[in-house]
């Protein structure tokens, strides 16, 4: 029984009844099955969950990217030089592709790398333009 010192709780409605359990529903289609009780997890492994939820960021990040500036490679044709200044180019579409693939192209994605990738656009992008430019500004603003 409870201690004395603890009230004692009235409720106006009668206490759930107990559950019956529950059948699966019988489709009017031929041979099709109902979802069993143990059906598979949305993810096989904690790999592929995190492959998930960082393709999720990446799309969020390309979705606050409004002109899409950080969407694809940038070119030496687009930016002279910048091959020169940038000797590990990062951009949101790249980085999308090899999280998809995952280990298929030997990229182990895990969060500290996911962030090194991220960081690498933005920093790439500062480190090129200079400070007051609408890139950088943009690349500050998403970092």
């Amino acid at each position: 029984s409870p201690p004395s010192s603890l009230p004692t709780l009235y409720f106006p409605f009668p206490p759930p009844m107990p559950r019956k359990a529950r059948t699966p529903a019988k489709s009017s289609r031929a041979g099709s099955k109902a979802p069993s009780a143990s059906a598979a997890p949305p993810f096989p492994t904690r790999a592929a969950a995190f492959r998930h939820h960082a393709i999720d960021l990446v799309d969020q990040l390309r979705a606050k990217d409004t002109k899409a500036i950080f969407h694809d490679p940038v070119t030496d044709k687009v930016a002279p030089g910048y091959s020169d200044v940038i000797k590990e180019p990062m951009d949101l579409g790249t980085l999308k592709e090899r999280v998809e693939e995952g280990g298929k192209v030997g990229y182990e994605c895990d969060f500290a790398r996911l962030k090194t990738d991220v960081d690498k656009v933005w920093d790439n992008c500062i480190a090129f333009n200079e400070d007051f430019s609408p890139f950088a500004k943009t690349a500050l603003k998403l970092k």
